[in-house]
């Protein structure tokens, strides 16, 4: 059996990744990378306290083969 490995994310609502990009003035781009944890900046980690917090975002863990 092959290995897997764990990678975090955080899951919104329909339409709530286009308002967090707003909120923040930023990209769509910007935000969809914060929640996929592809960059760990200050400003990623504030959009995934926001989106838990405030925009109804969810963590999960997504099992892919490594």
């Amino acid at each position: 059996m092959g290995k897997t490995k764990e990678i975090p994310r955080i899951i919104v609502p329909l339409g709530k990744i286009t308002s967090l990009a707003k909120h923040f003035g930023v990209s769509t781009y910007t935000v969809r990378r914060a929640l996929r944890y592809d960059t760990e900046s200050q400003l990623a980690g504030r959009i995934r306290t926001e989106a838990m917090k405030n925009y109804g975002g969810a963590e999960a863990i997504v099992k892919v083969k490594a």
